[in-house]
């Protein structure tokens, strides 16, 4: 891979991995069931589709977590295993000071925006650290795990577009997955 050239090892595995967590995160939204009448009922719909996949992730289960570990496997499968770690472990790692509070839910007609505040290690951080720390001929999976457990977390407020599906559910997933991407970064 001509990235992978580029770059040092160290670096190399560092990005994937820290960029593997942050990209798995946007695979995890859903719908939210039912066909609820007038707006009340459609915000409750969306606020309880974001609350399900949410919870999910800061629990690291369920879903929504294994959702953003068969992302980190496709993204980066081979670089986790040359550190020895698993999709899984890092997902928990990096899950285990995430949070969120779902803050609005405003519904016009077929469209839902919810504002979301999202707590979570800032991924770039977790990059710049990973690169400037070892050397990069002896980076190792605790190196990582170390910077990760270091990284401050980051609030943030993200705008999160929902849409109404033709069964009357309420599609989070793109929305929640521009949003946790942008978060990350």
């Amino acid at each position: 891979m001509l990235l992978e050239a580029q770059m040092n090892r160290r670096d190399f595995l560092g990005l994937a991995a820290a960029s593997a967590v942050a990209l798995s995160l946007g695979a995890c939204g859903g719908s939210a069931g039912g066909s609820g009448t007038g707006s009340g009922a459609d915000a409750d719909q969306v606020r309880s589709a974001l609350e399900t996949y949410l919870s999910q992730l800061k629990a690291a289960s369920g879903e929504a977590f294994d959702l953003a570990v068969a992302k980190m496997k496709e993204l980066c499968a081979d670089q986790l295993a040359d550190l020895g770690a698993t999709p899984e472990d890092l997902a928990r790692e990096y899950l285990q000071k995430f949070d969120y509070a779902i803050e609005d839910v405003q519904v016009t007609g077929a469209s839902a925006l919810a504002k979301v505040k999202i707590s979570a290690r800032s991924v770039t951080k977790i990059i710049k650290d990973t690169a400037a720390k070892g050397d990069p001929l002896h980076f190792k999976l605790q190196d990582l795990l170390d910077t990760m457990r270091d990284a401050p977390v980051q609030d943030s407020e993200a705008s999160v577009y929902c849409k109404k599906a033709n069964d009357g559910s309420w599609d989070v997933k793109d929305g929640l997955s521009q949003s946790l991407v942008k978060l990350c970064f």
